[in-house]
C-alpha cells in the first residue's frame, strides 16, 4: 500500500526542489531554474550505462527513505491508517534513510554533517508543530482531520481568526523544520559532488522526504478525501493537491534559503 504514495510524493519533491532552484537561479546561485530535473536525467543516463553505481548501504538507505515517504504518503491520501503513531515515524524513516544515503558522499562530508546537525535541532520544533497542527482539530488522526474539513471546509477558510492563523503557523512551522530535516542539496556551494548512481539515490531520498511532508501538511489545511474505492470526491482532492503544491513550493523555498547562508 505504502508504494501508492511513493509517485505522488517523488513528484511533490521534484517541485519544491524545481522551486528552489528557481530562487537561486533569480539570485544568480543556480542556472538553469530546471536544474534538478535535467541532473537526474544525466545521472539516470549515466547509470544505465553501468557507471559510478550506488554502494549497498546507499541503496539500504533510499529503500529505507521512499518506504517511510511512502507509508506516510499513502497516510496522507487515506490509503493508510493515519494515526500519528504511524505518520510521524515513517516521516522520521524518510529523512533518517536519506541522511544515510548521503553519509557516504565524497568530497563534501562537512555539508553532510551541517545537515544532520540542523536535522537534529529542527526535530523539535517538527514534531511539536505537527502536533499542533493536529491538535487544532482535536485529533491526532489524519483521517479524522479529513473528516472535519469535509463537514466544515477547509481548515484555511473556517475556525475562529485566531485559531486559523494558529493553523497557518503551525503548518509553516513544520516546513521550514521539514526543510531543515532534509539530506543536503546538491547544486550550490559547499554542497555534494556524487557519482551517478550515488547522486541518483540522494535525489530520490530527498524528493520522497520533502514531497511526504509537504502531503501530510496540506492534509492539515485543506483536508482532502480518501482515495478509497466510492469515497473519493473531487472538490476535496483538489483542495488537497492545491495545497501539497503550495506545501512543497514552501518547503523548497526553505531549502533555497538554507543554500544561500553562509556555510
Amino acid at each position: 500500500m505504502s508504494a501508492l504514495g511513493v509517485p505522488l510524493a517523488l513528484l511533490l519533491g521534484l517541485v519544491a526542489e524545481l522551486g528552489g532552484t528557481l530562487v537561486l537561479h533569480f539570485t544568480g546561485r543556480a542556472r538553469p531554474w530546471f536544474r534538478p530535473a535535467r541532473d537526474l536525467w544525466r545521472d539516470l543516463r549515466r547509470l544505465v550505462r553501468r557507471r559510478d553505481r550506488a554502494s549497498a548501504l546507499e541503496l539500504v538507505g533510499t529503500a529505507t527513505a521512499l518506504t517511510g515517504a511512502g507509508l506516510a504518503a499513502a497516510a496522507a491520501m487515506g490509503s493508510l491508517p493515519g494515526g500519528l503513531a504511524l505518520v510521524y515515524p515513517a516521516l522520521v524513516l524518510a529523512v533518517v534513510g536519506g541522511h544515510v544515503a548521503t553519509s557516504l558522499a565524497p568530497g563534501a562530508p562537512d555539508a553532510a554533517v551541517r545537515a544532520r546537525r540542523d536535522a537534529l535541532l529542527a526535530e523539535p520544533a517538527f514534531v511539536l508543530a505537527l502536533g499542533a497542527g493536529l491538535l487544532r482539530w482535536n485529533a491526532f488522526d489524519l483521517e479524522a482531520v479529513r473528516g472535519a474539513q469535509q463537514v466544515l471546509g477547509p481548515g484555511i477558510a473556517v475556525g475562529p481568526p485566531a485559531v486559523t492563523a494558529g493553523l497557518v503557523i503551525a503548518v509553516v512551522v513544520v516546513l521550514v523544520a521539514g526543510g531543515y530535516r532534509l539530506p543536503p542539496l546538491r547544486q550550490g556551494r559547499g554542497t555534494l559532488r556524487r557519482p551517478a548512481g550515488s547522486a541518483v539515490a540522494a535525489a530520490l531520498c530527498r524528493w520522497a522526504a520533502a514531497g511526504a511532508t509537504a502531503m501530510v501538511a496540506a492534509v492539515l489545511v485543506a483536508g482532502g478525501s480518501s482515495l478509497a474505492p466510492g469515497a473519493v470526491e473531487p472538490v476535496a482532492v483538489v483542495w488537497w493537491a492545491v495545497a501539497a503544491v503550495g506545501a512543497a513550493l514552501v518547503l523548497g523555498a526553505v531549502r533555497a534559503a538554507l543554500a544561500l547562508l553562509p556555510a
